[in-house]
This record gives C-alpha cells, sequence and structure tokens, in this order.
C-alpha cells in the first residue's frame, strides 16, 4: 500500500490473522499465507457456501430458458434474521423487458437467528407479482424449502394448517414410498434430517400471483 500506512487497529488485524506486516520507506508490505475458511471437503465434493439469511428462488432444471414449464417454483431459504430478496421474471424469449415487460416479486423472511428453541418462529412472505409479461401465468405452486435443525411442530398456509407427511426411518422403501406420496399432494409439509443437514419441504397448490401468501412455521 503506498504513501501513508493503514491504521494501527488494521495492522494489529492482519497480524492477529497470520499476516506479516513490514512498513518500510512509506510502502506497507504483507506476507501470507494465512487461512480464511478451514473447512475440510473430499475430492469428490464441491463445497457450497450460502450466506445464513439466503433466499434463493429457483425454476425445475432445464437446460434453457422455457425448455419445459417453470412451475412449481422453488424458494430455498436460510432463515436468519429479517431478509428479502426480489424475484425478477419476463418472457424468457424477447427483448420486451427492455420495454417494461417484465415482473418483480419481493420474497420477505423474518426468523429469529437461531432455531434451537421450541416456539421459535419463521415466517416466509411472498408478495404479489409488480409488472406483467407476455404469457405470464396468473397462478403457479411453490415449494418452499427451509434449512432448518429440527422437526417443527406446526406448519401454516396464512390462517390454515398444512397436512403433515412423515418420513419413516430406517427402511429405504418406505421412505422413498413416502418421499413419492408427498411429492404427489398439492400440499402438505415433511422435514427430511438427512436432506442437507436438515430441510423442511412445503408444497402449496396453486397461489394467484397477483395475491402472494405467507407461510409460518413453529418450531
Amino acid at each position: 500500500h503506498a504513501a501513508a500506512p493503514p491504521p494501527q487497529a488494521t495492522i494489529l488485524a492482519m497480524m492477529e490473522a497470520g499476516f506479516a506486516v513490514t512498513h518500510v520507506y512509506g510502502l506497507t508490505e504483507t506476507y501470507g499465507p494465512a487461512t480464511v475458511n478451514g473447512y475440510e471437503t473430499p475430492l469428490d465434493r464441491i463445497p457450497l457456501f450460502v450466506k445464513a439469511g439466503a433466499i434463493i428462488p429457483m425454476y425445475p432444471p432445464m437446460l434453457y430458458d422455457r425448455q419445459k414449464p417453470k412451475d412449481p417454483v422453488t424458494v430455498d431459504v436460510y432463515p436468519f434474521g429479517r431478509t428479502s430478496f426480489s424475484m425478477y421474471e419476463d418472457d424468457g424469449t424477447t427483448q420486451s423487458y427492455s420495454s417494461g415487460a417484465f415482473t418483480r416479486t419481493l420474497i420477505e423472511v423474518d426468523a429469529p437467528k437461531s432455531l434451537d428453541e421450541a416456539g421459535a418462529q419463521v415466517t416466509v412472505k411472498v408478495g404479489a407479482a409488480r409488472g406483467s409479461y407476455k404469457e405470464m401465468p396468473a397462478s403457479r405452486p411453490y415449494v418452499v424449502e427451509l434449512h432448518v435443525p429440527a422437526k417443527p411442530a406446526s406448519v401454516r398456509l396464512g390462517d390454515r394448517v398444512l397436512q403433515m407427511f412423515q418420513l419413516p426411518a430406517g427402511d429405504r422403501a418406505a421412505r422413498e414410498k413416502a418421499r413419492a406420496e408427498f411429492d404427489a399432494a398439492p400440499e402438505g409439509w415433511l422435514f427430511d434430517p438427512s436432506d442437507r443437514r436438515g430441510v423442511l419441504h412445503v408444497r402449496i397448490k396453486p397461489q394467484a400471483v397477483s395475491a402472494g401468501y405467507v407461510v409460518k412455521v413453529t418450531m
């Protein structure tokens, strides 16, 4: 860093992190290495780091836009405090977006920073779509996936309690049957402790995109 040295607090923080800092004739030089993250992963696994509080809307897997239907939309949520995400959509084929043919849907999550205590609540609010584009759906089904440490006590869509699907332990065939029944259901929820260290899957029947909806989870 040329000219004046960094503040003393910055230099001390770098030294505590494992860097060797030398200031000579107006130049500050740093030498490493320093370990930023000691996460270990085998060669056959690619690590994916997600920020706490992240909200990730996803279409079904496809090779290119409009290869197949975009429903259901999956909202992958990593609850941590109050966070939000604005989901953008357009027709996927033309440049009409440049003249304003697109929508934005605000997704908000309100959660404590720890979900370990009984009674902790997570609220996922998917707002009304703002704007329009060609062939915009009037309604669509959703899947909300919340990364939580344990099976919740209840899951509600608005004020309505959703049906729970039980995932049996041990028997692989029974687990696959239960998962298939859940995937075929229009609504309901299922907690899978073996899925990415614990994921609550919530299926929601088609909702009007002009209205939005709220999912409430009580641990």
